[in-house]
């Protein structure tokens, strides 16, 4: 079990043509990371400085829909994730629209796959 604390300064760059918005962001990332027990094999323990890169893609296919995507990538213990979701627009009268639809995510890291490995062995 454990705390993380994540801290991240990044500027970017913004493209939008018609209804598709591209957006770039880089820059330093700050992790502060408490376990109990304390693993001291763990690379994710205590502070870690690093970069991060992230991009996201948001697009209106149709004034009803949208589709939207991001991945980010960490230099701290190899961290990365994406997501994925489209959407259809409802309640255009009563909230101005809002999105309804699937998504989907996924998060990793090496520290996290090592932690969960260790404590399958001591099993």
């Amino acid at each position: 079990m454990g705390v993380g604390v994540l801290s991240q300064v990044l500027p970017g760059w913004r493209i939008k043509r018609g209804n598709a918005e591209f957006k770039v962001f880089f820059g330093p990332e700050f992790q502060q990371h408490y376990l109990f027990p304390d693993d001291t094999s763990n690379r994710l323990r205590g502070t870690s400085i690093g970069l991060r890169i992230a991009v996201e893609l948001w697009h209106e296919p149709t004034p009803e829909t949208m589709i939207a995507a991001d991945v980010s990538l960490s230099s701290i213990a190899t961290g990365n994730s994406a997501r994925a979701a489209y959407g259809w627009r409802i309640l255009n009268d009563l909230m101005g629209g809002i999105y309804v639809g699937p998504e989907t995510q996924y998060f990793g890291s090496q520290g996290y796959r090592n932690c969960a490995l260790a404590r399958t062995s001591q099993a």
